[in-house]
């Protein structure tokens, strides 16, 4: 989420286009080198003009490794907060 948020502070303008969705792949690139890819539709990004928050919810963390020694997936929820760097 932080990668997403991070690269959606530097897009210009923020509101127009498809910012939304360059954030929200942006994660998912981000989620599935670390291993644990994330749902781009669990992804929530509301347009501000002066900060992007991009926030998960009931993200299910380790779902892969539960056929492993009978562990149970943690769903997880977060949000990550930048300053839009072209806000006026």
């Amino acid at each position: 989420l932080r990668e997403g948020a991070r690269v959606g502070a530097t897009i210009e303008p923020l509101v127009i286009g498809n910012a939304q969705a360059i954030v929200r792949a942006r994660v998912a690139t981000y989620s599935t080198a670390l291993g644990f890819p994330i749902d781009v539709n669990q992804v929530v990004v509301p347009l501000v003009t002066t900060e992007v928050n991009v926030s998960v919810t009931n993200y299910p963390l380790f779902a892969d490794l539960t056929g492993f020694f009978n562990l149970n997936a943690i769903t997880v929820s977060d949000t990550a907060i930048f300053r839009w760097e072209r806000s006026p």
